[in-house]
């Protein structure tokens, strides 16, 4: 039996699947921020701790981070989100599902073109949204079944900062949950893109009783500004032979196309 999953979003496969455990991850909290404004700061944001006012050109660490690791996560996930509301994206997590089943979402999005398209891969579902022109076209595959539909979409500016994966960056199972559970300490730095990132490597990390964490894999890296580019921690469940990874990556973050898909039909 396929998941049937017709909310297309990342929060109903982890209702739907349970999340392997995920949701007893500590989350951030989302308290308004206390620096820019309303607007530019929804209500879901976390709210960076006092610390996250320092100026990290005093330490040479990202504002969040310090010489002992990662200091203040409620800061990189709202520096985060912040910057990937304010431009074009690409972006992907993976969340475990229980064993070794994961579910993967990727989404891309242009402000230029008002596109944006969304694809989760989880086991015998998939689902693809793709919206442009005010219309949201939706492609779901289950076993041997692929339906279509189409239905009005949102607003373009509400779909691009506060979709569900942007929210849920905050949440114990999202991009907070990855950082709030590893132990993580200052490795180098990185050139990714001519964009120059602060590596942070896992030490170890607090998941689950039945979890063996694959430390000297994963991590964190975080550019100037306190945005994370990405996130991992890969573990072994218990029984299985075979990592999984909790994951969020930005791809790219700035000047993103989206194509239109070949399975848009028009109508």
């Amino acid at each position: 039996m396929g998941l049937r999953i017709q909310g297309h979003t990342r929060r109903a496969v982890l209702a739907a699947l349970g999340a392997g455990g995920l949701s007893a991850l500590a989350g951030c909290n989302s308290e308004e921020p206390t620096t820019g404004t309303v607007s530019a700061t929804p209500a879901s944001s976390p709210t960076p701790s006092a610390e996250a006012t320092a100026t990290p050109a005093e330490t040479g660490f990202p504002p969040g981070t310090n010489e002992a690791g990662i200091d203040d996560v409620p800061a990189l996930v709202w520096a985060t989100q912040s910057a990937l509301r304010a431009t074009d994206y690409a972006i992907a997590s993976a969340v475990p599902l229980g064993g070794t089943a994961t579910a993967t979402v990727t989404i891309r999005s242009s402000l230029a073109q008002e596109r944006h398209l969304y694809a989760l891969d989880a086991p015998a579902e998939t689902n693809r949204r793709y919206v442009a022109d005010g219309t949201a076209h939706l492609q779901a595959t289950a076993g041997d079944e692929t339906t279509y539909s189409s239905q009005s979409a949102e607003p373009f500016d509400t779909l691009h900062e506060d979709n569900d994966q942007i929210g849920m960056l905050g949440s114990g199972e999202g991009l907070c949950g990855i950082l709030r559970a590893g132990s993580y300490t200052p490795d180098g730095t990185v050139t990714r893109d001519g964009r120059g990132l602060h590596r942070f490597a896992l030490e170890s990390a607090d998941l689950f009783n039945d979890a063996t964490v694959v430390t000297g894999e994963g991590g964190a890296s975080v550019d100037g500004d306190g945005v994370v580019f990405a996130a991992a921690i890969p573990y072994v469940p218990e029984g299985a032979d075979a990592a999984v990874e909790l994951s969020f990556t930005i791809e790219t973050l700035g000047e993103v196309s989206v194509d239109e898909p070949d399975w848009v039909r028009s109508e």
